[in-house]
């Protein structure tokens, strides 16, 4: 039914699994640390895949396999939207994560000019002087 009904948001859900498994790698990279084997958003596909092999398997061999948990109808797309909700969480707190560390790191603004500090002058900021100084 997901193949036929519901193909683009399992295709989203899986270019999201693909994306942060590309951004984990390059982080990785950069930071010189070990390569990135888990990701969470795996699991969710994996229990998809083998909730859709075992009818299958059942229907051909007859000795192995085992009947579907999601069923044929309504939970199937209800697992498929909140594995992409799932996915889009992560992927999302991901890039929020990765944003903010560089531009803490850099001490930058993102998206926006960070104007250099300026310490406070001896008059306010309108150009008049403060209580108790004479003008000149």
């Amino acid at each position: 039914m997901i193949l036929y009904h519901h193909l683009v948001p399992f295709v989203f859900f899986v270019g999201l699994i693909n994306a942060y498994s590309v951004g984990q790698i390059i982080v990785a990279h950069l930071t010189n640390s070990r390569f990135p084997f888990d990701n969470v958003l795996m699991l969710p596909l994996a229990f998809g895949v083998a909730d859709s092999v075992g009818p299958h398997l059942l229907q051909r061999l007859t000795v192995v396999g085992w009947p579907s948990a999601l069923g044929n109808d309504v939970y199937q797309v209800a697992f498929v939207f909140c594995s992409l909700g799932l996915a889009i969480g992560v992927y999302g707190s991901f890039v929020v994560d990765v944003i903010y560390t560089i531009c803490d790191y850099l001490d930058i603004w993102c998206l926006t000019i960070k104007h250099p500090y300026q310490p406070m002058a001896d008059s306010l900021s309108n150009g008049s002087a403060k209580r108790g100084e004479k003008q000149a």
